[in-house]
């Protein structure tokens, strides 16, 4: 037994010193290269990949090129990223490995040189190259050395370059998939974007804001790389048309044929935008409209129709007789004119009603469905003219989420309804794009945009359609009233910081109706002497028990307040004060 053990161990032991040979075979001399087909599924033979004019990207059940995305891609590269990975899955049936240039480098030289699929901008000097070369609205796929580098700034041209590698692999099969040397593929997907110059001083991010605009966004900017932007944007024809300078804030739009480019650099935390859109979007800036003064200039502040809780509009009559119209309140059954009423009640001639701008601050019933109700039931009618809707609406896809407090918002509807409706019953009606720093002078008064949905942008998607509502200053005869539409802790926060106390006001209007009204901050900056509040007196009481902190804080400096409730009360401008603050907040039980 003992002898038949001792046979065993000697035949184990020769069978060790044969592999150990075998394993030094290299050192000998010997030839110890693994073939393929010995290589598990998954794992890289860069030596095997070169094959003269092709690079070959999977073979014999393996991968012999790493498909490699940045350590920490933005969205649209990990969407790109994801696609390929599971093409390349569905082609070979072997899912590739998920590998990032942080871990493909490595410290290790050789693992950079070997062949790869660089998907998006990666640290990579062959992604580096094509990515200088490409500008926006473009995406390119092309072989530089031993890399197929796939580049691109937006979404659409992610896809567009993956549906060009699709084409590329149409001879694939789950044995051998490659592609050849030569690919040198360039594709535009958007000419607006593709007109803009390269802003080279940082990486930018491409948000599409509808109504063919476009905005970059970079940080960590400087006052002086929007001047060298400023010098690009010349050189390629463009020129100067407004110009505004609000602390450390700059804005600066250019125009060329049938585009503007607007530039707004934000001082607080040295962000830079550049958007692009149709010229007929911008809106002209004198809105004078060459008439004369008929009439006192007027503020009125419409009640909720139909006991609704909350909603707000307000009328500007100017001293031309024409109307200023901010955010359009609820709809009500029984009450279903109320604006026209008001319109009818205070024109100068009832005839002859010219809206001269008509401002919506953000997609939300409480603030559209009243404009929506006087298209549909007056938009065609002679007598009344609508010249102008300014806001700044994204994409109705944006405006669609969950919030973080489990409520649903489904408000892209109302997007589409804006221009739906104006297409149908004032088609001749001009539908301007805001722009933080932009003034409209309609003579009897002047308009400042304060705050827009770009700055709320680039996000990954809306948390809050609030947050993104327009900001406006009317100012009449040296009396400025401050409108806050439903400015939220960060959309105020955002404010606050960006033009601190050139925030200060005659009139301010209570933020979001009183429910969580922003933040008491904005009111010490804004300092208003009148209180606007958008609300019933029921519905304010609650509030007021609820927020009572900040809106004390705006109560505090007001002398005088007017809740909105079911009333219709125009004062007149320049407004002088009343003392009612006292009178007023008594009707909160």
């Amino acid at each position: 037994m003992k002898k038949r053990i001792w046979i065993i161990l000697l035949i184990f032991a020769l069978a060790l010193s044969f592999a150990a040979c075998n394993s030094n075979g290299d050192e000998q001399g010997t030839d110890a290269t693994v073939s393929d087909s010995d290589a598990p599924a998954g794992t890289d033979l860069p030596a095997s990949a070169d094959r003269g004019d092709k690079l070959v990207i999977f073979e014999n059940g393996a991968y012999t090129m790493k498909i490699i995305c940045p350590d920490q891609p933005s969205d649209d590269e990990r969407y790109l990223y994801s696609k390929v990975r599971e093409k390349m899955q569905a082609i070979t049936g072997v899912r590739p490995e998920y590998v990032t240039d942080f871990k493909s480098s490595g410290g290790d030289e050789a693992s950079r040189e070997a062949p790869a699929i660089l998907i998006g901008n990666t640290n990579y000097d062959e992604s580096k190259q094509v990515y200088d070369e490409l500008n926006y609205g473009q995406g390119a796929l092309k072989v530089v050395g031993n890399k197929l580098v796939m580049a691109f700034g937006s979404l659409a041209d992610a896809d567009v370059m993956y549906v060009q590698l699709i084409s590329l692999l149409r001879d694939a099969t789950a044995e051998f998939v490659s592609i050849k040397k030569d690919i040198d593929i360039l594709k535009v997907s958007n000419k607006s974007l593709a007109a803009l110059p390269k802003y080279n001083a940082a990486p930018t991010q491409i948000v599409d804001c509808d109504n063919d605009t476009y905005m970059l966004y970079a940080d960590k900017a400087k006052p002086e790389d929007l001047e060298a932007y400023a010098e690009k944007i010349v050189a390629e024809g463009f020129e100067l048309r407004e110009e505004n300078k609000i602390g450390n804030n700059y804005y600066e739009t250019y125009t060329k044929e049938n585009r503007y480019v607007y530039l707004a650099y934000r001082e607080y935390d040295k962000s830079f935008r550049i958007v692009t859109g149709p010229e007929a979007t911008l809106g002209e800036n004198d809105c004078t409209d060459g008439r004369e003064d008929v009439c006192t200039a007027t503020l009125t502040t419409l009640g909720q129709p139909g006991g609704i809780d909350c909603g707000q509009v307000y009328i500007i009559r100017m001293a031309d007789g024409r109307f200023l119209i901010q955010d359009g309140g609820h709809r009500a059954k029984d009450k279903p004119d109320y604006i026209y009423n008001a319109l009818v009640e205070l024109a100068h001639d009832p005839e002859d009603i010219v809206i001269a701008a008509w401002f919506i601050s953000h997609p939300h019933s409480d603030h559209q469905y009243g404009y929506e109700e006087f298209l549909n039931n007056h938009g065609s009618d002679e007598g009344i003219t609508l010249q102008r809707v300014i806001i700044n609406y994204a994409s109705s896809e944006m405006y669609t989420y969950k919030r973080p407090d489990g409520a649903k918002e489904n408000n892209g509807k109302l997007v589409d309804n804006m221009y739906a409706l104006l297409l149908e019953h004032s088609p001749e009606t001009k539908l301007i794009k805001a722009h933080t720093g932009q003034n409209f002078d309609f003579g009897g008064a002047q308009v400042e945009i304060l705050y827009t949905v770009e700055d709320y942008l680039p996000v990954e998607k809306f948390d809050y359609v609030n947050s993104t509502s327009l900001v406006i200053r009317v100012s009449i005869d040296e009396q400025s009233i401050l409108f806050l539409a439903d400015t939220t802790h960060l959309s105020g926060r955002i404010i606050e910081n960006t033009f601190g106390s050139y925030l200060k006001s005659d009139m301010v209007q209570l933020a979001h109706h009183g429910m969580a009204p922003s933040n008491s901050s904005l009111y010490q900056l804004v300092q208003a002497d009148v209180l606007l509040w958008p609300s019933t007196y029921r519905h304010a009481t609650e509030r007021y028990k609820e927020f009572k902190g900040v809106i004390d804080v705006a109560l505090s400096y007001a002398e005088d307040v007017y809740v909105s409730d079911a009333d219709v009360r125009t004062v007149e401008l320049p407004y002088v004060i009343q003392n009612n603050k006292e009178e007023e907040m008594a009707n909160l039980k």
